[in-house]
Parts: structure tokens; C-alpha cells; sequence
């Protein structure tokens, strides 16, 4: 549709008629630059509010009829229907098939995913739109076929992890599709030079088809604890015997955000306690600690990396009996982390990193927040520091070197700097540069293989761990 454009050149000036047009070209009609730009930005404002109509003929998006899936040998039709958010008679453009694509892949239970669209039954081959009266184009309706290959999803793992001062070995038996229904149950038995532990955890992404999440999760372990300083000081050390029973609910309000709360009781006991002058001993007894967490999560997998913002928040509190029948104190903790991930190497997929995290809290010992061995505080000695509050930032480089059908190998490099403190100690900082790699399995759901080596250059110390079946 033609819309009429009043224009720039209608003048009435001495003895012409009321609202007779006047040459453009006339050099004695050539309004001042002020006026003339005045009338530009007027008439740019008058088109921009005219509404826009497609062109006689022009094709509008084609409308769904059908979703066709191809390719399933475990997972159940209706456990992926539910998590695809179209419906029929809903429009679908590249942009639709670009975002299914991604929410098809964060299932976790796919390692290809192709979309693809065909003409539905009754329509031309290939389909077309036939101009209405209006001089609009009416919808094609198209069948779209979602062809998926699904990852290994029952795999026994065998998991290794060291540090170069203590080793820990044993069988994480992962089944992340159970009964075809997009459901998670781990179970995790390992041992090592520091004790045992065992866990079962069983998790619903989407409980009953709704927007509903929930997790459950029991475990025991027998372990040596060592607590020590960036420059690798021993703060204490004691044997620990704990059991544990946990659950979180959640609800996802859109793709990118989802909040809820969880409950964890834990009965603890503490032997062998070893400390240097002034250090605490962990609390005993029964805990209970409540919790609520706030997350958005924004990233897109580009490869066997993801790319975009994403953030969260925690709070948690704690109560509990000590064994001689007291009531401990209240606790509380809470924490907050932010992260931005950018194309770095965009031919290659690879990605530049930044991080910001942080907390702060009263907790019992043993409630305290483990800060180590995680991005941002890897220059810190590995699985042995607590806080009470924290803050660290850092900046990563990660690219794929090799990238293949099977899988990829990541590189990556670092830097971090950060403060903590507990009421037993001075504030501590730490700052340095690390490196390391990642092996990613494409058919599997978890990466196969990692290695981190970072210096602290504040308290000179190096610290390295290497990791095989489970995501560090």
C-alpha cells in the first residue's frame, strides 16, 4: 500500500494562490537552511509514524501445522513436545527455528538437532501464498520435521581427581534421560587418600510437562578436611562424618529465568581436630538450612561452548541441635555471581570470559562456603579454603584447537584476583595468571577430561588438579 508523502516544497509567498506549488529549483524561493532542516526532521517524523504494509504479494511468515519428529530411539515424543514452545497455527520464521534449535540442544540429551520445513498436506509443492483481495498475502502452512540424534545417556564414568597432594578415585553411574523422559539420576560412589563419599541425586527439569523444577539428593561421606591459607598455611585439619538429605523446587517464569528454594538437613560429627592457635572447631549436630536462589541464565551454545550473559543470587540460613541438646546460633550466608561470554576466535568458536562473584555471612564452620577449586579462585590451594565473606573477578580465554565430530579439545587461559576473610584470620588476598584444558565428548553429557594449573602471585604458591569424568 502507497501511502502520500506531503512534500517538502509547498509554499505560498506574494502574489501566488493559496497553497499553489512553487518550483523547487527556484532560487528565490529557497527557504534558509534552518527552515529547510526544520521540515526535513518534520517530514522524517510524519513517514516514521505512517503504519507499514506488506507489498501486494509479498509472503508472509508460513503458519505451523505439524511438528514431526525423526531420529528417536530412547527419549519419548511427548518428553520433547513438551519442551518445544510452539503450537499449531503459530508463525515460523528463521529466528523461531534458530531458538528451537538451542532449546532442543539444552536438554542436554542431544548432540545434533536439524530442523526442517515441508509443505503441508493440501498445500503446493513447494508451498506458496496466494494474494487475498486485500492485497496481503495469505500464510502457507508447513509440517516442520525436528531430526535429533541423542547423546549417550547411561554411561558408567570413571572419575579421577588430584591435586598432586591427595588423590581421589572410584564410579559415577550417569543416566540423563530415564525412561526416555528427559529426567536425571546420578549416582556417585568414590574413595581416596582423604576418605569415601556416595550421593544419589535424581533431578525433574520440567515435573510433570509444567515449568515446574525439582531436585532431590541424599548422601554420606567420611572425610579428612585441611583448611589452609593462600600461602599455603594449614589452618586446620580434622576427620569429618557426615549424612545428608536435600530437595530444591523451582519454577521457570521464562527461558532465561527461574527462581525457587530448597531444604537440606545434615547431621555432622567432627574427630581428630588439629589446629594451629586461635583456630575454631567445626560445630557438631543436626542442621537444618533453608535456601532461595534467583538465576538468569541467557547463553546460547555455540559449539561445545556457550555464549551470553547469565547471573544468580543465593541466600541461605541455618539453625540446628548441637549433641548436647542445644539450640546453635542463627546463620546466614549470601552470594551473588555474574558472568559475560563474547565471541573470541568466532572461526574457531572460541569465546573471552568475564566473571564477578562474590558473598558474604555469619555460618557455622562447617556451613561455610567452600571457595576453591572453581573459576575465579583457582589460584587458591585446592578443596581447602573457606569464608565467610569473598569476592573474585576474572577474565577467561577459551578456544577450541581441535574440533571434530567426536568432540573438542578446549584450551583456555586466565587471570583472577581476589579477597577473603573469616573471623579466625586477616584478610587475605590473591591475584595470578592459569591455564589449562578441557576434552568435551559430544556424545556424552558431561566433558571427559580437565586440567588447571594456576600461580598465586601475591603468596607465591602454584596450584594444579586434573580432572577425568566430571565438569570442573
Amino acid at each position: 500500500m502507497r501511502h502520500r508523502v506531503v512534500s517538502l516544497f509547498l509554499r505560498s509567498r506574494g502574489g501566488t494562490a493559496p497553497g499553489e506549488i512553487v518550483p523547487a529549483r527556484s532560487k528565490t524561493l529557497r527557504p534558509g537552511w534552518k527552515v529547510r532542516a526544520s521540515r526535513v526532521a518534520l517530514t522524517l517524523a510524519v513517514l516514521a509514524s505512517l503504519p507499514l504494509a506488506p507489498a501486494f504479494g509479498e509472503t508472509a511468515p508460513p503458519l505451523l501445522e505439524e511438528i514431526i519428529l525423526e531420529g528417536l530411539r530412547k527419549t519419548r515424543e511427548t518428553a520433547v513436545l513438551q519442551a518445544i514452545p510452539l503450537e499449531q497455527g503459530d508463525p515460523v520464521t528463521a529466528r523461531t527455528l534458530t531458538d528451537l534449535e538451542e532449546i532442543l540442544l539444552d536438554t542436554g540429551i542431544f548432540s545434533e538437532v536439524t530442523l526442517t520445513t515441508r509443505p503441508a498436506a493440501g498445500e503446493p509443492s513447494p508451498a506458496t501464498v496466494t494474494p487475498s483481495g486485500t492485497g496481503q498475502a495469505d500464510p502457507a502452512r508447513v509440517d516442520l520435521v525436528i531430526t535429533l540424534r541423542e547423546k549417550v545417556t547411561l554411561v558408567p564414568i570413571p572419575f579421577f581427581a588430584t591435586d598432586g597432594s591427595a588423590a581421589t578415585g572410584g564410579l559415577i553411574l550417569l543416566e540423563s534421560n530415564l525412561l526416555g523422559l528427559n529426567k536425571q539420576l546420578i549416582t556417585v560412589a568414590i574413595a581416596g587418600t582423604e576418605g569415601f563419599n556416595g550421593m544419589v541425586i535424581y533431578t525433574d527439569p520440567s515435573i510433570a510437562g509444567s515449568n515446574w523444577f525439582g531436585s532431590f539428593n541424599t548422601g554420606l561421606r567420611e572425610t579428612e578436611e585441611d583448611h589452609r591459607l593462600p600461602d599455603d598455611t594449614r589452618i586446620r585439619d580434622y576427620t569429618l562424618k557426615e549424612q545428608s538429605l536435600s530437595g530444591r523446587l523451582g519454577y521457570r517464569f521464562t527461558r532465561d529465568i527461574r527462581a525457587g528454594a530448597g531444604l537440606r538437613l545434615t547431621n555432622r560429627e567432627i574427630s581428630s581436630f588439629r589446629g594451629r592457635v586461635g583456630a575454631e572447631v567445626p560445630e557438631e549436630g543436626l542442621f537444618v538450612v533453608p535456601s532461595a536462589f534467583l538465576d538468569y541464565d541467557a547463553t546460547r551454545p555455540r559449539g561445545v561452548l556457550r555464549l551470553g550473559p547469565k547471573a544468580g543470587l543465593r541466600a541461605s540460613l541455618a539453625t540446628g541441635e548441637n549433641h548436647s541438646g542445644d539450640i546453635d546460633d542463627l546463620g546466614w550466608e549470601t552470594s551473588a555471581r555474574a558472568e559475560l561470554a563474547l565471541p573470541l576466535v568466532p572461526s574457531r568458536g572460541g569465546r573471552l570470559r568475564l566473571l564477578l562473584s562474590g558473598g558474604i555471612g555469619d555460618m557455622p564452620l562447617g556451613e561455610q562456603q567452600d571457595i576453591s577449586a572453581r573459576d575465579g579462585y583457582r589460584t587458591l590451594p585446592y578443596q581447602k579454603t573457606v569464608a565467610d565473606e569473598w569476592a573474585g573477578t576474572a577474565i577467561f580465554a577459551e578456544v577450541p584447537l581441535i574440533n571434530r565430530s567426536w568432540g573438542a579439545f578446549v584450551v583456555s587461559h586466565y587471570w583472577e584476583a581476589g579477597t577473603f576473610d573469616a573471623s579466625e584470620h586477616s584478610r587475605q588476598y590473591f591475584a595470578g595468571p592459569g591455564g589449562g584444558f578441557r576434552v568435551y565428548l559430544r556424545e556424552v553429557a558431561i566433558p571427559a577430561m580437565g586440567f588447571d594449573v594456576a600461580a598465586n602471585l601475591i603468596d607465591p604458591d602454584v596450584v594444579f588438579s586434573f580432572t577425568i569424568g566430571a565438569q570442573m
